[in-house]
């Protein structure tokens, strides 16, 4: 993406039209400083039970917490009620002095560029910094320059700029996308062809298996579906593929690596 990330409506939504108790009742707030950050990857600062219908309706899968914070208990039961899956890195990963840990920005990215995680939220407790640091570095991968990314960060720090402000602007600038693309996404891409050459090998067998047992009309749909089935099982020994490098990358992520 060439763009700054989406900015969606922070006013309250409200459903109903009505007033007083039922119309304060139905409505429905984003989180604090909520923005998009690319398609199924949002951003925002702790989220509270008041902004749970909200949520829901993303139908989030994963949630990243980034601060030393923990996010507070009837939050957390909130999201892991709507079926989300709390990832917590932050806890014992930031290094004092609101230095950035870069193994942990890799971790974060990890996360993100799994497109089974999606739809995914990046947060920590101001969404100003850590996020900030996670979606900058992001930003990186994506080829963005460095004036680009601190516009952006900009746009979230609003008066919180200073030492706060320099800190996430030196981790961004220190994180080694080279480095990460080389021991993370060129290992996935190839990881991710390997399977699909297992995936098609497998579905031609299938395809002829059922031809040959007269087992009724196989179809390459039908044999498709057999090969995913199976692939999950046998692309350790077919492929010498781990499973866990098969993750699949995010569509949009997979249009900047064409570029």
């Amino acid at each position: 993406s060439n763009s700054f990330c989406t900015l969606l409506a922070s006013a309250p939504m409200a459903s109903g039209g009505g007033s007083g108790g039922a119309g304060k009742q139905a409505t429905v707030t984003p989180p604090p400083h909520f923005a998009i950050v690319e398609e199924g990857v949002y951003r925002s600062a702790y989220p509270s039970t008041q902004n749970g219908r909200y949520l829901q309706g993303l139908g989030l899968r994963t949630v990243v917490t980034l601060s030393l914070e923990a996010l507070p208990m009837q939050t957390r039961r909130m999201l892991e009620g709507h079926g989300a899956r709390i990832v917590p890195l932050g806890p014992g990963a930031w290094a004092p002095r609101n230095n950035f840990d870069e193994t942990l920005l890799a971790r974060a990215l990890d996360v993100l560029l799994n497109a089974d995680n999606h739809p995914v939220l990046l947060t920590c407790a101001t969404g100003r910094l850590q996020t900030c640091a996670v979606v900058g570095a992001l930003r990186r991968l994506q080829g963005w320059c460095l004036a680009s990314v601190d516009a952006e960060v900009q746009m979230f720090m609003q008066r919180n700029k200073g030492a706060h402000h320099v800190a996430v602007l030196e981790a961004v600038e220190c994180f080694d996308a080279t480095a990460f693309m080389a021991a993370v996404v060129q290992p996935r891409i190839l990881a991710q062809k390997a399977a699909a050459a297992t995936v098609q090998q497998l579905s031609e067998e299938s395809f002829d298996t059922r031809e040959a047992d007269s087992k009724g009309p196989a179809t390459p749909k039908d044999a498709e579906a057999a090969a995913k089935a199976a692939v999950g099982r046998l692309v350790d020994e077919a492929s010498g593929v781990p499973a866990a490098l098969v993750a699949p990358l995010p569509l949009w992520f997979l249009r900047v690596l064409r570029h």
